[in-house]
């Protein structure tokens, strides 16, 4: 694809699906107390419509929005520092992402309070949260294009 942001989108709507269908099933054995649907749509519902149909749907659009534009800051990250070690750049990607969102971000404004509260519940979300960069990059890296060079330096 020779638009980087449509590979993107791409990308991250197929990173999304895998790290939200896993999370799913995390939280449909009992092993996580949530899952990504709800988790995204706690920013914009309450408690009491987030387990409705309406409330799963607000979620997985959230999600979905989300995994495409944190698919757009990666793309632009790739674009800089080149596609060489994408797998590494990609799991750094998702520990930075891990770091800002679950902890600073969701500490300080309390938006998923059992990500706090359930280790276990954290642990697989962060894994869940690797399915998706992982993916995302692979399609992005392997079907985007790149200019070969983002940043010259003048030679002399």
């Amino acid at each position: 694809m020779s638009d980087r942001i449509v590979t993107a989108i791409f990308g991250g709507l197929i990173g999304s699906i895998l790290q939200t269908a896993l999370g799913y099933i995390f939280y449909l054995t009992g092993l996580a107390k949530t899952n990504h649907l709800l988790m995204a749509g706690n920013f914009f519902l309450n408690e009491n419509a987030l387990n409705t149909t309406a409330g799963y749907i607000v979620g997985l659009l959230a999600d979905l929005v989300m995994g495409g534009f944190f698919a757009v800051v990666f793309v632009y990250f790739i674009s800089i520092t080149g596609k060489d070690y994408w797998l590494l750049k990609a799991l750094g990607f998702t520990g930075l992402v891990w770091v800002l969102g679950s902890g600073l971000l969701d500490r300080a404004f309390n938006i998923v309070p059992v990500l706090q509260e359930h280790a276990l519940t954290n642990l697989l979300m962060f894994t869940t949260n690797i399915v998706y960069t992982v993916s995302m990059a692979y399609f992005v890296v392997r079907w985007g294009r790149f200019p070969s060079r983002i940043i010259s330096q003048d030679e002399e």
